[in-house]
C-alpha cells in the first residue's frame, strides 16, 4: 500500500453488532438474540438450531448451531473463568433468555 492509503472500512465492522452483547461480571452474552438473527436474514426454525455450549477448565462458550450448516454459528456467550457446572450453565442460560 502507498503511504496515506486507508481502508478504515474493516476496523470496525464489530460495530454494527455490539449492540446485540452485554458484559455482565466475566460472561458476554448476547442480550437480543432474535435481532442478531434478524441482522443476517436467518429465519429461524426452532427444529433446524441447536444450543452448543463448550466448555474447558478455564473458559466457556455457547453457539447456535444449524443444523444443516446453511449458515454459519451464531455466538451467543463466552466466558474465559467459567466452565461447565450448573450454575455457570444456568447463568448463561439465564442471561441469554434462551
Amino acid at each position: 500500500m502507498t503511504p496515506g492509503t486507508s481502508f478504515s472500512w474493516c476496523r470496525h465492522r464489530d460495530k454494527e453488532f455490539t449492540q446485540f452483547f452485554s458484559k455482565e461480571g466475566n460472561l458476554v452474552f448476547c442480550n437480543d438474540v432474535q435481532r442478531l438473527k434478524k441482522c443476517f436474514d436467518i429465519e429461524y426454525d426452532p427444529s433446524e438450531w441447536r444450543l452448543f455450549i463448550d466448555s474447558s477448565k478455564t473458559s466457556l462458550k455457547a453457539v447456535l448451531l444449524h443444523s444443516g450448516n446453511s449458515f454459519s454459528s451464531l455466538p451467543l456467550g463466552h466466558s474465559v473463568h467459567s466452565e461447565e457446572n450448573y450454575n455457570d450453565l444456568s447463568m448463561i442460560l439465564e442471561k441469554m433468555n434462551y
